[in-house]
């Protein structure tokens, strides 16, 4: 993201004579700055690596939960509760799975590439997503106010 902000100026490139062309090449203009001011946000959250998974994942999860809603009903009435309780596990995901993977990374190595990878995908297959799968089960039991109970009922029921 830094090369992108050496690579892309802030001023127009060309010279516009014509008034409405100019207009629109300061809104063009704007619009550039608010996207470079964004990412240039984003660029800062990078330094803080658990609050950029948090973010991220928090995002990802509301965004997907709202393509999943448009697919499952014909009418266009996105459930803003349900978002936000994909966004809130979203969150919780970004930071549990900052801190898992950074356990991985920081496990004793064999030295041999290929024999790490699988340690780790194994690692992360039978230990990490059964476990997290569960977590999910639970915390959407209770975000829609279901209680523990039926967290837990789920789980026995699904698992």
């Amino acid at each position: 993201v830094s090369l992108l902000f050496s690579v892309v100026p802030l001023s127009p490139l060309v010279h516009v004579t014509h008034k409405g062309s100019q207009h629109r090449a300061k809104r063009s203009q704007r619009r550039s700055f608010d996207v470079l001011h964004s990412l240039e946000g984003y660029e800062s959250l990078l330094d803080a690596e658990v609050a950029t998974d948090v973010a991220t994942a928090a995002t990802l999860n509301a965004a997907s939960d709202i393509v999943a809603q448009s697919s499952e009903t014909k009418d266009s009435r996105i459930s803003s509760a349900r978002v936000l309780r994909y966004a809130i596990f979203g969150s919780l995901d970004g930071f549990a799975g900052h801190h898992w993977f950074e356990a991985l990374d920081a496990a004793p190595k064999t030295g041999d590439l290929v024999l790490d990878t699988v340690a780790k995908v194994l690692a992360d297959s039978l230990l990490y997503t059964p476990c997290w799968c569960v977590a999910f089960l639970m915390v959407m039991a209770v975000l829609e106010g279901r209680g523990l109970r039926a967290g837990v009922a789920e789980v026995q029921r699904d698992f």
